[in-house]
């Protein structure tokens, strides 16, 4: 590879008519210019289409993808399959890139001949909202360069590192081995990240902001989901086979389980949150269903939970559910799940 690989960007596209040409312009932009830029069209109902169409008529180094509509997952495993760059980046549509994060990422990448280069931080935007604050993904103790340990201690052991928007992978590796994105699934980054680590021998991390994400109210992160704990049960199967896969050694089941306990409470509390839609005797009656779910009882057993947050506040409040719902004391728990879900902005 040389010093100047090809990156490519794949950006999925759907209903961002009022974001998009910026997102765009955010890599045009870059001071890194060795850059083919992949927009797929997930059959989005607005004008996405045609802004596309336009991007791609004036810039040689960008193409269109036009599908039906398949969601996010199936949208960005259609831009790999055309994937041309040695460096792979992903980013949604309504977020835009630091004018040097390439560059940057790219720097890193060779000097460190790591497989993936992960940005420690990056730039929240709220929507309507002036200030943009920068936040960490995870600190220092968390630049375990080994990959596998690096799932153990952070993915699982913190629950930290889900993201995978403006990392740079290397292509060689997605592709030969086939990594890609659970289609039909929320927290589909988390299970490619995991798949891709598997097979990476080294990350490197970067100390800079790469991405400006833009928190709005429509985005699927700020959307409520029916039947989550499928998709932490899902999750919690893919970390059983990175398990055996890579032959791990050790209790390294007890980090599964308090995973999966952190992934259940952070539900209950968005089940019993002002974005639920169910009626309050419903959420009664998920949260039961989902504590009576065999698996999800046996993760209860364990003797603690250590969740990571950057505030104190948060991690007291998953610790007393934890301690709650172990001693089966549901009603209190869903209480006090009802009474953070009031004020849930702080719960991030």
């Amino acid at each position: 590879m040389q010093g100047n690989p090809l990156v490519t960007v794949v950006i999925p596209v759907y209903r961002v008519e009022r974001y998009l040409e910026k997102s765009v312009l955010s890599v045009i932009n870059q001071s890194y210019k060795n850059i083919e830029i992949i927009l797929v069209d997930d059959g989005s109902p607005d004008n996405c289409p045609k802004i596309c169409d336009d991007f791609a008529s004036k810039y040689d180094n960008i193409k269109v993808i036009h599908k039906v509509n398949g969601g996010l997952s199936d949208a960005r495993n259609a831009g790999i399959d055309l994937v041309r760059g040695d460096y792979l980046l992903f980013l949604d549509s309504d977020d835009t890139l630091s004018e040097d994060a390439i560059e940057g990422l790219v720097g890193k990448a060779l000097e460190s001949k790591a497989d993936v280069v992960i940005p420690d931080r990056y730039i929240q935007i709220v929507e309507n909202e002036s200030k943009t604050v920068e936040k960490l993904h995870f600190d220092d103790t968390c630049h375990i360069e080994d990959p596998t340990s690096f799932v153990i201690n952070v993915m699982i052991g913190k629950g930290r590192a889900w993201r995978f928007t403006a990392l740079l992978y290397r292509t060689e590796i997605i592709k030969h081995y086939n990594v890609r994105f659970p289609v039909g699934r929320v927290s589909e980054d988390f299970v490619f990240n995991i798949n891709y680590m598997k097979y990476a021998k080294k990350i490197a991390f970067y100390r800079k902001s790469t991405l400006y994400n833009l928190k709005r109210a429509g985005s699927i992160t700020n959307t409520f989901h029916d039947n989550m704990e499928q998709t932490y049960l899902f999750i919690d199967d893919e970390i059983c086979k990175f398990f055996k896969d890579k032959s791990c050694k050790g209790d390294f089941d007890t980090k599964r389980k308090e995973l999966l306990c952190r992934n259940i409470i952070t539900y209950i509390t968005s089940i019993f949150s002002l974005k639920s839609p169910l009626k309050i005797d419903d959420r009664y009656r998920k949260a039961n269903e989902i504590l009576d779910n065999d698996r999800i009882k046996e993760a209860f057993n364990v003797s603690e939970i250590s969740p990571y947050f950057n505030s104190q506040l948060i991690i007291i409040y998953y610790k007393i559910m934890f301690r709650l719902i172990k001693a089966n004391r549901r009603k209190v728990a869903f209480m006090l799940a009802r009474l953070t879900g009031k004020v849930s902005r702080w719960l991030k």
